[in-house]
């Protein structure tokens, strides 16, 4: 039986994935084509960017990504898929050092499919694991490689 804290945490979930799909689906197209870097960030910033740089949205993305997976956590949803932990590992690609990596266009038409395919309870393997040098890591091993944090 659920408790009302977990019914309560259950709402705020579906209410911030609801925005963070939202708002992603609504600028990852022009980010697929022009190439604005949504995935650069005050956490991820592989070129040390000046924070005047990034684009406006950028910091709260990546803090609403960090409040899903957050919640999914604190109340034993699965994570991996989920549209909070594919932005985050976006986020994760556009950092990395592999020259491997996909860049910006690449992974916000990457993330718009994932988004607009229903897939997103799926796992995913793949590229984007080997990008980010995960070859060898399990699922339940990577998801734990995230740094959650409550930005």
């Amino acid at each position: 039986m659920k408790t009302a804290q977990t019914e309560k945490l259950e709402r705020v979930l579906r209410d911030a994935e609801k925005e963070l799909r939202e708002t992603l689906l609504r600028v990852l197209p022009a980010a697929a084509t022009g190439g604005s870097n949504l995935f650069t960030n005050a956490e991820f910033n592989p070129s040390n960017l000046p924070q005047h740089r990034f684009r406006s949205d950028a910091d709260g993305l990546l803090k609403t990504a960090r409040q899903c997976v957050q919640l999914r956590k604190q109340i034993g949803a699965g994570v991996i898929g989920s549209v909070g932990y594919l932005f985050l590992q976006a986020c994760e690609e556009n950092s990395s050092r592999d020259e491997q990596r996909r860049g910006p266009r690449k992974l916000a038409a990457w993330l718009l499919g994932e988004l607009g395919s229903g897939t997103l309870q799926r796992h995913q393997h793949g590229r984007l694991w080997r990008a980010l040098g995960n070859r060898s890591r399990s699922a339940d091993e990577h998801q734990s490689s995230i740094t959650i944090s409550a930005h």
